[in-house]
This record gives C-alpha cells, sequence and structure tokens, in this order.
C-alpha cells in the first residue's frame, strides 16, 4: 500500500457506504484503510495476468460485492469487497468485439446493473451474473456500434446516457421503458 499515488494515473473513484474510497488507476486497484491514511493496493494481474494494460476505468460496489469495470478488453471483474484479491471475471466477448471495454456501470435496479461498453449498453443480473445486450429500437441501433461515455439518474429516476459522438444523447424513461433520441439531429439546443 501507500499513502501517495506518485507515477499511478487515477482513472476513477467510488465512495462505499462506509465512507472508504476504492481508487481505480492504470496499476491497479486500491482501497482505502479507514483506520490510517494509507491504501492497501491489490494488483489483478497476480489472478489474471492478461490485465497487466487493462486499467480501470470504472467501480460500483453493491452489498459486499465490488464491481470494476475495465478498459482494453478486461472485461467486468467482481471482487468481494472483504477480499478484494479474490473475484471472478466476466467476458462479454459474445456481444460483440468492443464490450469487453467498459466505461461506466449504472445500478438499474435492485439486482441489475447497466454496463456502459465501448459497444452499446449490457445489462448485467447481479445475483446470478447472467448479462445481455439492453435491448433499444431499430432507430436507435446506432448505440450498439458507439461507447457509452455516461450514465446520470434525474429526480423522476430516468435515465441520461451520453454517448461518444458529438451531441449524442439518449433518454430512457423508466415509467414507459422507453428509449428517446434528443441528440443534435433531433434536438437544436445540443447543436
Amino acid at each position: 500500500g501507500g499513502k501517495y499515488f506518485a507515477s499511478k494515473h487515477c482513472t476513477t473513484v467510488f465512495r462505499d457506504r462506509d465512507g472508504r474510497l476504492w481508487i481505480g488507476t492504470n496499476n491497479g486497484l486500491y482501497k482505502q484503510n479507514l483506520s490510517s491514511p494509507y491504501y492497501n493496493a491489490y494488483d489483478l494481474t497476480q489472478q489474471w495476468p492478461d490485465l497487466a494494460n487493462c486499467y480501470i476505468r470504472a467501480i460500483y460496489c453493491r452489498n459486499d460485492k465490488l464491481f470494476i469495470g475495465l478498459r482494453n478488453n478486461g472485461g467486468l471483474v467482481v471482487l468481494d469487497r472483504s477480499r478484494p484479491g479474490q473475484g471472478r471475471r466476466m467476458d462479454f466477448a459474445k456481444y460483440g468485439p468492443a464490450c469487453n471495454t467498459i466505461y461506466n456501470i449504472f445500478p438499474f435496479s435492485a439486482d441489475t446493473l447497466w454496463i456502459g461498453t465501448r459497444s452499446g449498453i449490457l445489462w448485467f443480473n447481479t445475483a446470478n451474473y447472467h448479462s445481455g445486450r439492453v435491448a433499444v429500437p431499430a432507430e436507435l441501433a446506432w448505440i450498439d456500434e458507439i461507447n457509452s461515455i455516461s450514465m446520470i439518474e434525474d429526480a423522476r429516476k430516468n435515465i441520461w446516457i451520453s454517448f461518444g459522438k458529438l451531441n449524442s444523447l439518449v433518454y430512457y424513461r423508466r415509467d414507459t421503458r422507453q428509449f428517446t433520441d434528443i441528440s443534435g439531429p433531433k434536438n437544436p439546443l445540443l447543436k
């Protein structure tokens, strides 16, 4: 562990329900030690050597599980919060060659996460580890070919999703389960 992150590129930070910081870097995962100013370091390459160049891009914690989204085709790693050195790696290649490059993780429901990848959005069940593509209408098929940059929820629990295409924004209404494209060509406010 260490107190500082000299020569490390911090890529994401997540604060869990205990107030502990989890920091993803280009060189592994760091967990804040609440009783000292030091961090515990976890090298994911000890369990998965091929993750050497797959830096952490997203972290989400639910109950006793830590979900780590990796870039460069690293996929999703699920760790036990009490033993971060042990875990399970999820491979999403069956949904497309770029689906193992993860940009963000969004808590969709009590047992489901939405995983923003370089090639669309996947759903992931945290109870049984099943997954699939989030179904989008035909007019939004471009979503499955581009990276999801971020997902946020508004006060009405609707989801706003931005993509790696200029002025691209999609709105998902939970009550109707419908997506609406409000990107630049459709919405002059985003031009």
